[in-house]
């Protein structure tokens, strides 16, 4: 895959999250704690994407041992950070790689973390991604997705909102996608929705699928 296409968020690591706050206040946050009590109270993560590592900090509040996490994040800035986190008992392994290029050589995952990750790829590459990441998730593993939605329907505030968003990582991070994937079509036949959650006026969405057994 050509690497710009997700963008490098090094150069602005240290101001991520601080901007994110700033524009969403704390709905980024709470749309990713919200599936942390589907975790199991052991097993193995695979966190594809976790930016900056806050979310260790999150979930060791909720687990705070028993889980094996592969902490994989393609920009070097924000895996320093990630490693500074305090992960409390839980074991996490750290990669430098794109999600869409990794592959776990200890078997598959009983769970898969995506926080704010196909936003930023373009079509053909978030159907490469999340195919990848399909393969690491065991039969009945549960993916813990949440990330951005925009339709034809939504507001027009919401579609100005996300199109100033691509501009401003266009520029900063060398983001190349300009519109959000429409992911409903690989969910479906593969995975069982569980749980689901809106926030920030339905331009965030928190979701819960179980893989179906028989993949």
């Amino acid at each position: 895959m050509n690497r710009q296409m997700s963008g490098d968020f090094t150069n602005i690591a240290r101001w991520y999250d601080p901007l994110s706050r700033l524009v969403f206040g704390k709905a980024q946050i709470r749309a990713q704690e919200a599936f942390i009590p589907f975790l199991p109270e052991t097993g193995r993560v695979l966190l594809a994407g976790g930016g900056s590592g806050w979310i260790l900090e999150a979930i060791a509040a909720q687990r705070p041992s028993g889980l094996e996490i592969v902490y994989v994040e393609a920009s070097s800035g924000m895996l320093r950070l990630a490693r500074k986190r305090n992960s409390g008992m839980n074991r996490v392994w750290f990669v430098a790689a794109s999600v869409e290029d990794y592959t776990s050589r200890e078997g598959r995952f009983d769970v898969v973390i995506t926080p704010f990750l196909f936003d930023l790829f373009a079509p053909e590459q978030a159907r490469q991604a999340f195919l990848q990441l399909d393969e690491q998730l065991q039969p009945e593993g549960r993916w813990l997705f949440t990330d951005f939605v925009v339709t034809s329907e939504s507001p027009r505030w919401q579609q100005g909102l996300l199109t100033s968003m691509y501009l401003f990582f266009r520029v900063t991070a060398g983001l190349r996608t300009t519109k959000l994937y429409d992911m409903s079509d690989l969910w479906a036949g593969r995975f069982e929705k569980e749980w689901e959650q809106p926030f920030y006026g339905k331009f965030i969405r928190t979701a819960v699928y179980r893989k179906s057994r028989h993949l």
